[in-house]
């Protein structure tokens, strides 16, 4: 949020009043020390407990490994969170993609089915068989 729009005067009140607040609202505008709800898993350190550990981390990377569209909008969610117009959920979500980008998601054929799954084609199954000796 810009400085300018927390900053302009407050009509019908006096200046002192006027500095209180404007003091006031700007320090809660931005709160880098607020918690992650589970701790963020770093590669190579300790983990990410709160909005400004996450910051630093960033920090330390390169600035073409931070020029990644994944990175980009992690930094993003964290500066919306550190400023209360998005949730905490956010940036953790987007610190945990930039970290995993490089994770290949790939679809497994050989895993084991559920058990729910083989139950019900057993159940077809043996209505089909059912229907052929009919």
């Amino acid at each position: 949020m810009r400085a300018s729009a927390r900053l302009c005067p407050l009509p019908g009140t006096n200046p002192a009043a006027q500095t209180f607040i404007r003091v006031t609202l700007w320090s809660d505008a931005v709160s880098w020390d607020r918690p992650f709800g589970q701790p963020v898993a770093l590669s190579g350190g300790r983990p990410a407990r709160t909005l400004r550990d996450a910051g630093d981390y960033i920090r330390k990377l390169s600035q073409s490994e931070r020029d990644t569209p994944e990175w980009r909008l992690a930094i993003q969610m964290l500066i919306d969170a550190a400023e209360d117009r998005g949730p905490i959920l956010f940036a953790t979500m987007g610190m945990e993609r930039a970290l995993n980008r490089k994770v290949d998601r790939s679809f497994n054929p050989n895993r084991n089915d559920h058990h729910w799954g083989r139950r019900k084609l057993v159940r077809l199954a043996r209505a089909t068989d059912q229907n052929r000796r009919d």
